[in-house]
C-alpha cells in the first residue's frame, strides 16, 4: 500500500491525514507528528495551516448553522490548497501520494 498524505479541512481538526498504519485506515495527524513522519520544512507546514485557516476562520462557533458561507471564497480556497499540494510534492519522496480533498466538496485530486 502506498504511503498517502491526505490534505482536507474539517471543522476544528488538523488538515493532515496519513495512512501509515494499514490496520487503522487514515488517521488525523497534528503538525508536529507530520514533520516526524515526513521531514517537511516549517514554511511548507505553515502554508498548509494557512490554507486550512481560510476554512476554519469563517465558522461561527457559537452558532454553526449561522456560519456566513459567502465569506469563503471557494475558488480561492480550492486553488490555494492545490498550490499547497504542489509545494508538498516538491518536498515529499515520490512514493508518497498526496490526496487533496479540500473540504470534501471536490473529487479527490492526487499529486
Amino acid at each position: 500500500m502506498a504511503r498517502v498524505l491526505r490534505l482536507m479541512s474539517d471543522w476544528s481538526l488538523w488538515p493532515f491525514y496519513t495512512n501509515l498504519d494499514d490496520d487503522q485506515g487514515y488517521m488525523m495527524t497534528d503538525p508536529e507528528t507530520l514533520v516526524e513522519i515526513f521531514p517537511l520544512p516549517e514554511d511548507v507546514v505553515k502554508s498548509a495551516l494557512d490554507w486550512d485557516h481560510k476554512f476554519q476562520s469563517i465558522l461561527t462557533w457559537d452558532d454553526p448553522p449561522s456560519t456566513p458561507w459567502r465569506l469563503l471564497d471557494e475558488n480561492g480556497y480550492f486553488e490555494c490548497g492545490r498550490a499547497v499540494c504542489r509545494l508538498l510534492r516538491e518536498h515529499l519522496p515520490p512514493d508518497v501520494v498526496i490526496d487533496y480533498r479540500a473540504d470534501g466538496d471536490i473529487r479527490p485530486e492526487y499529486y
